[in-house]
């Protein structure tokens, strides 16, 4: 199942959006690789990790659904990824 963010991104806008990898998963070990894989319908500016949410400024590009990866790995070796989808529109909306 993918999730989808509730706020669509407008084209030429830029906005910050947030994946939160789930604490118990997570066990007390930290975030210490991660990447976040977007397509030709917007342009990431940048990415970071604060505690256990993955952070992406992201800036509209082209109309349309889109898929998101966030790709993270931990202190103690474990890797996982999650799928999102975000709605990019012409105007607010």
């Amino acid at each position: 199942m993918t999730d989808t963010f509730q706020k669509p991104l407008t084209i030429d806008k830029t906005d910050n959006y947030t994946y939160t990898v789930n604490s118990q998963w997570l066990n007390g070990e930290t975030i210490v690789n991660h990447a976040v894989v977007v397509d030709a319908k917007v342009t990431k500016n940048n990415s970071g990790v604060t505690d256990n949410v993955i952070g992406v400024s992201l800036t509209g590009v082209s109309k349309g659904a889109m898929e998101m990866h966030f790709e993270y790995e931990t202190s103690g070796g474990r890797s996982d990824c999650a799928k999102t989808s975000l709605i990019v529109t012409e105007n607010c909306q």
